[in-house]
């Protein structure tokens, strides 16, 4: 009976033991949080107090505040460690900490390490590191080369490395301060919610690589003005771009094939579009909310008519649908080509026109030139540096001048 009793007392105190929070390292050098290895002589940056207390912190004031610099080195208990890792979560919930800077010693990452660090705005590796790398302000690792994470402040124009390959789900999703970025031509596909909530994203320029737009990627970019899909995009996900309500000016060039449902759901400003040859699908709803799309130019080979919630209602609100026989256009000579590019600080120079009205808007949608050029090239000089839609008959060409 006394050994049963004892078995039962210790079983007990295990699991009194077991019940206590997993403490992180209380021990801190110069406001950082270590975890040490002794016996390695190793360090790793951790968390403050117990796993769930930055759920207790609204303001995150008493966790990581400003911007943290990670040294490669650290002195505790008169013995010298390498800082090697970042633990998990090792700055959940820092909504106060602005900047990161990692040593070249660091050479693991935990995961949800940024959770709710809703003010960082930059992160910066040692040049020297073998695994990681930052360019303008986003985190990789080195080889082969691939994203990482994107601080959810970070702000203004953001440049992708040029191999960079594909962008992950959630890359800068509610980044709401990046106001334009450049998709290199190494991407081929945009993941699914990497853009989404970015509500400042003004301009996107999609590489020539991009072969599919992922479900809601640019959903809620609310002042997106221009969209240019390239030739090289077969598809357009689910919600991709879903409620943008800015966007003016949609460009679907020839390549395209399928669009999913509800693509471009709720896109209010969107006047007129010109389909490609090679759509065949447009998914359920994919137009729906599309209030101000009155006029289609319809060279793919669906059957569109004026009211009908067919092909995803693209052409539920028009007024004006011109259908253009596919094959005639399949066996077409080709266009003359149509080119505008920018000679100037305020100038553009138009190529490849053949008769007709030539106009320019600006990314607001107020034109800004309209004239009817008796040469195939015309020089144009407008009012400002900014992104200009040229329009020459159903030909539209997006150019950013003085940038």
């Amino acid at each position: 009976m006394r050994n049963s009793s004892f078995m039962a007392l210790s079983l007990a105190l295990m699991a009194s033991v077991v019940a206590v929070p997993t403490l992180a390292s209380d021990t801190a050098v110069d406001g950082i949080y270590y975890d040490f290895d002794e016996s390695s002589l190793t360090a790793s940056v951790t968390y403050r107090g117990a796993e769930d207390d930055w759920m207790y912190d609204a303001t995150g004031s008493t966790l990581y505040v400003g911007d943290i610099v990670i040294p490669p080195t650290v002195v505790y208990g008169g013995r010298t460690y390498t800082v090697t890792a970042i633990g998990n979560d090792a700055f959940i919930g820092s909504r106060q900490m602005t900047g990161l800077a990692l040593p070249h010693t660091v050479t693991s990452i935990g995961t949800g390490i940024f959770t709710a660090c809703t003010s960082l705005r930059s992160i910066t590796v040692d040049e020297a590191n073998p695994v990681f790398l930052s360019s303008d302000r986003v985190l990789y690792r080195r080889s082969p080369l691939a994203f990482v994470f994107a601080p959810r402040a970070i702000s203004g124009n953001v440049e992708l490395p040029d191999a960079i390959g594909d962008l992950p789900a959630s890359a800068f999703q509610n980044c709401t301060l990046l106001e334009t970025i450049v998709v290199p031509d190494a991407v081929t596909h945009i993941g699914e919610a990497a853009f989404s909530g970015c509500t400042s994203l003004t301009d996107i320029t999609i590489g020539s690589g991009v072969t599919s737009i992922g479900r809601s990627a640019f959903q809620g970019c609310t002042a997106l003005g221009v969209v240019s899909v390239p030739s090289s995009v077969a598809s357009i996900g689910h919600a991709a771009f879903y409620g943008c309500t800015g966007l003016t000016y949609l460009i679907l060039n020839e390549g395209l094939r399928t669009i999913d449902s509800w693509a471009f759901y709720g896109c209010t400003q969107i006047a007129a579009l010109m389909l490609p040859s090679t759509l065949t699908s447009v998914g359920d709803k994919a137009f729906y909310g599309c209030t101000s799309l009155k006029t289609i130019l319809n060279r793919s080979p669906l059957d569109l008519t004026p009211g009908s919630e067919s092909n995803g209602c693209l052409a539920y609100y028009a007024t004006t649908v011109d259908n253009v026989d596919p094959t005639s256009v399949a066996h077409a000579a080709p266009p003359t080509p149509f080119a505008v590019r920018s000679v100037g600080s305020r100038a553009i120079a138009v190529s490849g026109l053949a008769g007709g009205r030539l106009q320019v808007f600006d990314i607001a949608g107020r034109r800004v030139h309209s004239s009817v050029p008796a040469a195939p090239t015309h020089t144009v000089v407008l009012p400002q540096a900014g992104v200009y839609i040229v329009v020459s008959g159903a030909r539209r060409c997006r150019v950013a001048v003085g940038r």
